[in-house]
């Protein structure tokens, strides 16, 4: 999966000149491209609501799937920290 990314243009946004002036397409609620600023659950109500989720992007993709982490549902690329990035790989 490819996207283009695009000049986010917001003069006064706080972070100019960083990955948060670029976005993606908005999310689009059909397919299998999930966008996730952080996905690890809080809670089990979270964790149940993630994992229908996931179920509907593999359904969608006919068994293939795609989470953008560090991605608003706008497409705007905020990014996650190096200790977030970790705690995605254990």
């Amino acid at each position: 999966m490819s996207y283009n990314t695009t000049k986010h243009h917001e003069d006064n946004h706080p972070s100019h000149g960083a990955v948060h002036d670029y976005v993606l397409p908005e999310e689009n609620d059909q397919g299998n491209a999930e966008y996730k600023y952080y996905i690890l659950p809080a809670s089990a109500d979270r964790f149940d609501r993630l994992v229908t989720q996931l179920r509907w992007r593999l359904n969608e993709g006919e068994g293939s799937c795609v989470y953008e982490i560090g991605v608003l549902d706008d497409g705007t690329l905020e990014g996650i920290t190096m200790s977030q990035a970790q705690h995605y790989m254990l």
